[in-house]
């Protein structure tokens, strides 16, 4: 197949489904193009199927994306593609031109890959947010009738496409993978982290990453684990990352809680660590913590053989569902189910854990979404075809 991806970002090494699913693509046989915002991060990229155009709506917000509907045609021209993927929603004003592109390419499948979600229970959601799903559903049902289908990133996402925005197109399961090449447990790596942190066989590493921002719970993570440390002598708490821009305080505050509290030689706080570097201590890692805020992280800590404690209307429900790893799914954001859940884990033949989350997970490598979602393209591309 061709397909098309209009992006709001490309970054080469990153670990998103923008970066991983095209080249998955491309190895399988088919012809793939992407067209996204042209960066400092990016500009070096020197690829004729990657098309890098200066976003025109950087002097106004750097959150929006648009690249121009002349340059945009003209890659369609160009490229013909079967499919084209719109990955970013109504950030991405390009889902706008492109949609209206419909009826020039009536052969040509839209599909708009979603990531809205509320990681929230849907009975509470703020006025401010009511007025947003207000507006998104306005736009949804204006543009809608020119979307094949939509690709869902999470059982959440889907529930939040039906129930709030009222999508009545078809919402095909497209979730995050992990790339099994790349990503996988390493007993070597898991040995040295841990005789550099100076652990036991038997002490328990728990760990978060990425960045320090308040709403991801990070200081309740770390209370939690305080409360722990009280009742059990072998637990240990790695974390890295640095602080969001909109939180720059907050690292501090997490450092002063480590040090009122005597917590030096059970926390271990470190920086940013490239990629590789952070895949050596998530083998070295039992057991991850993700309160709020789903992260790509937490596959591959899963992929690294350990178990992750996360909220059960979270994007990654669907790995635990049906498993024994269920019932260690947050109930929510609490100290006290934080505390609890970990204490539970700590209590239990971990180990047998962790290999079943590294079971359950395997499912959801990078080639196996790819294939199952090219049978997808395929079935709407030939329904297409039929009813032109």
């Amino acid at each position: 197949m061709k397909i098309l991806y209009i992006n709001n970002n490309y970054e080469p090494d990153e670990s998103y489904m923008e970066n991983n699913l095209p080249k998955v693509y491309q190895e399988l046989g088919h012809k793939v193009w992407i067209i996204a915002n042209k960066t400092e991060t990016n500009k070096h990229v020197k690829d004729k199927n990657i098309f890098l155009i200066k976003n025109k709506l950087d002097f106004l917000n750097k959150a929006l994306s648009y690249h121009g509907i002349k340059k945009e045609v003209d890659i369609f021209k160009k490229v013909k593609p079967n499919i084209v993927i719109i990955d970013g929603e109504i950030d991405n004003l390009s889902l706008f031109s492109a949609l209206s592109y419909k009826k020039k390419f009536p052969k040509t499948l839209f599909a708009v890959c979603s990531h809205l979600v509320y990681e929230e229970d849907f009975s509470y959601i703020s006025s401010f947010k009511k007025i947003q799903i207000r507006l998104f559903k306005i736009i949804y049902s204006k543009i809608q009738k020119n979307i094949d289908f939509f690709l869902s990133l999470s059982i959440p996402n889907k529930k939040y496409l039906k129930e709030m925005l009222g999508v009545k197109k078809p919402i095909y399961f497209l979730p995050i993978g992990f790339n099994e090449k790349e990503i996988f447990f390493n007993e070597k790596h898991r040995n040295n982290i841990r005789r550099k942190l100076k652990l036991k066989l038997k002490d328990i590493l728990i760990i978060s990453s990425g960045k320090f921002a308040k709403h991801k719970k990070i200081l309740e993570t770390l209370k939690a684990f305080h409360k722990l440390c009280k009742i059990k002598d072998n637990v240990y708490f790695l974390l890295i990352g640095k602080d969001a821009k909109e939180n720059k305080e907050y690292e501090n505050e997490l450092k002063d809680y480590v040090k009122e509290n005597k917590l030096f030689k059970k926390v271990f706080l470190k920086g940013f660590l490239p990629h590789k570097e952070l895949l050596k201590y998530f083998s070295a890692s039992d057991l991850g913590v993700w309160p709020t805020s789903s992260s790509v992280s937490m596959v591959e800590l899963m992929a690294c053989k350990t178990t992750v404690l996360f909220q059960n209307d979270m994007a990654y429900q669907h790995v635990y569902n049906d498993t024994t790893l269920e019932k260690y799914l947050l109930k929510d954001s609490k100290i006290s189910e934080i505390y609890h859940k970990m204490k539970l884990f700590c209590e239990s033949n971990y180990k047998k854990l962790n290999q079943e989350s590294l079971k359950s997970v395997k499912k959801y490598t990078w080639e196996n979404i790819a294939k199952n979602s090219i049978k997808v393209f395929k079935k709407g591309k030939n329904k297409l075809d039929k009813e032109k």
